[in-house]
C-alpha cells in the first residue's frame, strides 16, 4: 500500500506540473546540461502524503528527509522533477562521461524501470477497481483520462504530444533532428550526480553495444506503457487529457526511427526478448517505419497492410513479393544521388523492420501453415534474388565491401521454426 501511495504523490497534478518549455532554446544539440539539482522548495501540506485508509499505517507520512535528502517521491513531485528525472536518466544512459553514464546505470534506470512497472501496476488496479462496471463509453472515457498512466503523460504539458513524447524518449539518440531544433534542458535530480571523487576506480568498461541495449530497452518500455493507456480507449474515442491520439503517437515514433543514423541502435530499439509483452506496439512502429522510410526512398506511394497480415501467413508472404517487386528493399534510382554509406543504412533499416514483423509472423501462426506454400517459396525466391541485385549493385560501383544481404537471415527464421515444431513432436 505504501507503494501505492508513493506513486500517487508521483502523478501530476495540473496546477502545478508542468515541465517549463520557454527554457528551450534552439541548439544544434538536443540537450542543455545544468550543473546543480534545483533547490528544494519548502513543502506544502497538500504537496504531502495523504493517507486515505484509516486502518493502515503508512510510514511515509513521518519522515520528509533521509541523510539530508529529501525522500525520492517528494522530490520527483515538486514542479518538473519528475520529467526531468527521466530526461536525465535517458540522456546519460548513452553518455560516453563516466560520471554521468553511472548516474544513469548505477541509480536512475533501475529506479526508473521499477517506477514504470509500479505505474503499470497502478493502472492495472485502477482499471479493475476504481472504475464501475458496464458504465457508457463517454463516463469510462472522462475516468481513464483520470487514471495514473494519464495523469503521468499529462505532464508533459504539450498541445503536440506525438512529436514532444517522440522527442523526449529519444533524447541522445543519434537521429537526423528536424531543422528546427531545440535544446532541452535537464539537471542533476540530487547534486553531485554528475560528478566523482578523484580516487574513484572505474572498475567496467561499458560497451556501445550494451549501452544501447540498456538504454533503447528502456525508452521501448516507456512506450510501451503509452500504448497500455492507449489500448483501453473505446473504438472512436479519444481521451479528454491527455490528448493522445494512438495514430499520431505511432507517425512520431515512427518517424523519428526512420531518421535513425545509428544502425546499432536502431537494431537494438526493436530487440524484444519476450515477444508477447509487446506485441501490442512493436509490430505497429515497424511497420510505421517501414512507411516513413519509404516515403523518402519510393517515388510511388506504397500502402503497408503488413501488420493487418500478421495472423495470415499466405497475405503476408503475398504482400512481401509485391513490395521486393517493387524494389522497396534494393537500391534504387535514389542511391545514386547520396553516398554509399547512407544507401547501406536505408537498407539496414528496412531490413530490421521487415525481420521484426516476420519474427512476429512466425510466433503468431503456427509455421507449418507457411512453408511449402508457393507463396513462401516465391517469397524466400524474390528475396534471394534481391540480393543478388544489391551484390550486383555494389559490384557496378567497384566497391570491395559486401551490402547486406536478406535471404541467408529470412531463410535461417524459418528453419528455426521448423526445427522447434518438429521437437515438440519428438
Amino acid at each position: 500500500m505504501s507503494i501505492f501511495l508513493a506513486i500517487d504523490t508521483l502523478t501530476p497534478r495540473k496546477q502545478k506540473w508542468s515541465f517549463d518549455r520557454f527554457r528551450r532554446t534552439k541548439s544544434e544539440n538536443d540537450v542543455a546540461y545544468r550543473p546543480n539539482a534545483s533547490a528544494d522548495p519548502e513543502l506544502e501540506p497538500s504537496n504531502t502524503i495523504k493517507n486515505p485508509y484509516r486502518s493502515y499505517i503508512s510510514c511515509l507520512e513521518q519522515t520528509h528527509t533521509i541523510l539530508g535528502s529529501r525522500l525520492l517521491n517528494l522530490k520527483l513531485s515538486e514542479p518538473g522533477e519528475f520529467i526531468n528525472m527521466i530526461l536525465w536518466t535517458l540522456c546519460n544512459s548513452l553518455q560516453e562521461s563516466v560520471p554521468l553514464y553511472l548516474s544513469s546505470h548505477e541509480i536512475w534506470m533501475p529506479l526508473l524501470e521499477i517506477i514504470i512497472d509500479l505505474f503499470n501496476f497502478r493502472q492495472d488496479y485502477f482499471i479493475e477497481h476504481e472504475i464501475a462496471r458496464n458504465i457508457s463509453k463517454s463516463l469510462f472515457i472522462q475516468r481513464l483520462s483520470e487514471s495514473p498512466l494519464a495523469t503521468f503523460f499529462e505532464s508533459l504539458n504539450t498541445r503536440n504530444f506525438a512529436n514532444r513524447f517522440s522527442e523526449y524518449v529519444f533524447i541522445n539518440c543519434n537521429y537526423r533532428a528536424p531543422s528546427e531544433n531545440y535544446a532541452t534542458p535537464v539537471h542533476p535530480v540530487y547534486n553531485g550526480e554528475n560528478t566523482i571523487v578523484e580516487t574513484y576506480i572505474h572498475r567496467f568498461k561499458y560497451s556501445p553495444l550494451y549501452k544501447s541495449q540498456k538504454s533503447l530497452a528502456l525508452r521501448r518500455k516507456l512506450i510501451g506503457s503509452c500504448f497500455k493507456l492507449l489500448l483501453r480507449v473505446p473504438d472512436g474515442r479519444r481521451l479528454i487529457t491527455p490528448r493522445i491520439i494512438a495514430d499520431d503517437v505511432i507517425q512520431g515514433i515512427s518517424r523519428t526511427l526512420a531518421s535513425f543514423n545509428d544502425i546499432l541502435q536502431f537494431k537494438k530499439f526493436f530487440m524484444t526478448e519476450n515477444l508477447s509483452q509487446e506485441s501490442y506496439f512493436i509490430p505497429l512502429l515497424a511497420e510505421g517505419t517501414l512507411s516513413e522510410i519509404f516515403k523518402d526512398t519510393q517515388e510511388c506511394v506504397v500502402i503497408l497492410t503488413l501488420v493487418e497480415s500478421l495472423s495470415d501467413g499466405v497475405s503476408f508472404c503475398s504482400e512481401v513479393i509485391d513490395l521486393v517487386g517493387l524494389k522497396c528493399f534494393t537500391f534504387t534510382e535514389q542511391s545514386k544521388r547520396i553516398s554509399y554509406e547512407e544507401s547501406i543504412l536505408i537498407t539496414e533499416k528496412c531490413d530490421v523492420c521487415l525481420l521484426v514483423l516476420l519474427r512476429y509472423l512466425l510466433h503468431l501462426v503456427d509455421v507449418e501453415t507457411i512453408t511449402g506454400t508457393t507463396e513462401n517459396l516465391r517469397m524466400l525466391r524474390t528475396i534471394k534474388e534481391n540480393d543478388s541485385d544489391r551484390r550486383q549493385w555494389v559490384k557496378l560501383l567497384e566497391l570491395e565491401n559486401d551490402p547486406p544481404l536478406l535471404y541467408p537471415t529470412v531463410s535461417k527464421m524459418f528453419d528455426v521454426h521448423r526445427e522447434k515444431n518438429i521437437g515438440g513432436y519428438v
